[in-house]
């Protein structure tokens, strides 16, 4: 739906913001209750993608709270992934 081009803020927020603000648990978020939800990355990329885009940004929005922190362990990831799990 939203591949080939940008998404403005407005229709982030109008869509993806919209959609957190009316879903049950949705709306139970703090960033959606707080209005400090944004686009991290391309909305469809997938639980591994998010994963790290979600390390990425905590650990440069916090970095005296996540300095010397993973937010998940890489080599258990890569064990799953691997079907070493």
């Amino acid at each position: 739906r939203y591949h080939g081009r940008g998404m403005s803020r407005s229709e982030f927020e109008e869509t993806v913001v919209a959609y957190l603000e009316d879903h049950d648990l949705g709306s139970e978020l703090t960033a959606v209750q707080e209005g400090r939800v944004f686009r991290g990355g391309p909305i469809y990329a997938g639980p591994l993608h998010n994963l790290f885009m979600i390390d990425r940004y905590a650990t440069g929005l916090y970095p005296d709270r996540f300095e010397d922190e993973r937010l998940f362990d890489r080599q258990r990831l890569a064990d799953i992934i691997n079907g070493d799990a």
